[in-house]
């Protein structure tokens, strides 16, 4: 219970607090156990009927692990978006999707209480394709996803016709740290604006990633590193030097023994291999590979 003296020194610095509020996209959605209840949400009346208009997709998933190879989608959630790609701005939530899929073993107890998903609300479920076909808009659309590193492997692995569609990560490609983000995890990036919203659903997470990009106006940024062409550097180095490509930012790939880095310029690469040099660190280039939206955040085959 807020005291007498807390309401008088709420009432003499109210800029000192904040209080946080429900995700107003919620506002445009009910979730009575499976059955879910979604009315469009006009964000921009203006803007609505311009036919230069694209789409993307807010993708969530929820799984049974984080081995992308083995574990399982538990439910697969998307919110369709119409954008103003001259602006950069979201004009309109049209359509969503959500869907549980029982794993082929039982969800563990750790995973239960991580998602909030039980057992009992997969039984019996399945998500094919055909399920959520009809909700994926016409046309060419960008799938954005809070992590897609993770997402995509796990979707085109079970899902293979939707494979080779372009994808941006709203986890790497906005610069939160720029925008007073100290802290880029979901929830996070919601408390930073204010913000909070029902946890536990994927649809749930994908209305609160559309409201983070949207009331950072961060979309115009997201869609520019996502069109950017990326080179990836992938070394080998003996065990005993592994922490110079690791100070470098390279990742480890343990399925092909590498190290990996994603460079926006070639230069970046030139700097970091005469770093490697004046050190003496021997290193093998196995591949220098250009990617895009259409090939980031894919599987990555083993060699």
């Amino acid at each position: 219970m807020i005291t007498q003296q807390e309401i008088t020194e709420i009432l003499q610095a109210p800029e000192r607090f904040r209080l946080l509020r429900l995700n107003p996209f919620e506002d445009s959605i009910n979730i009575n156990g499976d059955n879910i209840e979604f009315k469009p949400l006009i964000l921009r009346d203006n803007l609505q009927d311009k036919p230069t208009n694209k789409k993307l997709i807010l993708l969530d998933t929820e799984t049974t692990g984080l081995d992308t190879n083995v574990d399982e989608i538990i439910e697969l959630a998307f919110v369709v978006v119409t954008y103003d790609p001259l602006t950069n701005v979201m004009v309109s939530i049209d359509n969503v999707y959500d869907g549980f899929n029982q794993p082929t073993k039982p969800i563990s107890e750790k995973i239960q209480a991580i998602t909030g998903i039980t057992n009992e609300m997969v039984e019996g479920k399945h998500i094919d394709y055909n399920s959520f076909k009809a909700y994926l808009p016409t046309g060419k659309y960008l799938i954005v996803a809070h992590n897609a590193g993770f997402d995509r492997k796990f979707v085109e692995r079970i899902y293979p016709e939707i494979a080779g569609k372009p994808w941006a990560d709203s986890l790497t490609e906005i610069d939160w740290l720029s925008r007073g983000c100290t802290k880029s995890s979901l929830e996070m990036l919601m408390y930073y604006q204010g913000l909070f919203y029902n946890a536990h659903r994927a649809v749930n997470d994908c209305l609160a990633l559309g409201a983070v990009i949207n009331f950072n106006n961060a979309l115009e940024e997201l869609l520019a590193n996502a069109s950017r062409i990326m080179y990836d550097i992938e070394i080998s180095v003996s065990y005993d030097n592994r922490m110079f490509p690791k100070n470098l930012g390279f990742k480890w790939r343990k399925e092909n023994t590498s190290w990996v880095k994603s460079y926006k310029d070639l230069n970046e690469w030139e700097t970091d291999r005469e770093y490697l040099n004046t050190k003496n660190v021997f290193y093998k280039l196995i591949s220098q590979t250009e990617n895009t939206c259409l090939t980031r955040f894919a599987k990555v085959e083993t060699k």
